[in-house]
């Protein structure tokens, strides 16, 4: 039931899904614009980098009024990346700027159209650093919402200040996850928000 509730996917081989898009029909021009492919060029010659790999969860990245505007992708194994002439990230975003522009690219939260009746109710959020980490977190809190990284905006926090004034901060226990806290205690504070950290001690992840 959580998968259908997250809506969340999974890519086995590299090229399945450029392979199905193809035969309903889209061509390279139009998934090289919807984010999906990268075109580099080695010497004389250009190829495609599929930018949502292998092996990969993948999360659907919505607008405020949830239109799909992108896909996240969680890689379970590493590949290489010609663009970048490097391994890849854990992550990846394919997202079309036909659907959104990057102003809106920081919203929502993930997870706000679960948390959102439950956080106006009892005025707090639990604001945890990833996607895989909200799924787990809103079983046990249906508060919780995701950053989608370590880091967040001010606009973004500013959207939150419409539904509650108190925010429980759980990003991870390690100097990225410390950063990410002072980061968004300094936003709160200028939009006269009310910030505190839960300790993960002696775990990393919430």
């Amino acid at each position: 039931q959580e998968i259908k509730d997250w809506r969340i996917g999974y890519l086995p081989h590299t090229k399945s899904l450029v392979n199905h898009l193809k035969k309903c029909g889209y061509s390279w021009k139009e998934l090289i614009k919807e984010g999906l492919l990268s075109v580099f060029k080695e010497g004389d010659w250009f190829d495609f980098y599929i930018r949502i790999a292998n092996r990969t969860i993948t999360f659907p990245l919505t607008t405020e009024d949830s239109v799909v505007y992108g896909i996240e992708a969680r890689r379970t194994t590493e590949i290489f990346c010609p663009v970048r002439n490097e391994m890849t990230s854990k992550y990846d975003t394919a997202y079309s700027l036909q659907v959104c522009d990057e102003d809106k690219l920081c919203l929502p939260w993930y997870g706000f159209k679960i948390a959102v009746s439950s956080i106006i109710q009892e005025n707090y959020a639990i604001v945890v650093e990833g996607k895989i980490d909200v799924i787990s977190a809103q079983r046990l809190n249906k508060n919780s919402l995701a950053i989608g990284g370590t880091h967040s905006s001010l606009r973004k926090l500013n959207q939150l200040k419409n539904y509650c004034t108190n925010i429980l901060c759980a990003t991870d226990n390690d100097k990225p996850g410390q950063r990410s806290f002072e980061d968004l205690k300094n936003k709160a504070n200028f939009l006269g928000l009310n910030m505190a950290r839960i300790s993960l001690a002696p775990f990393k992840d919430p």
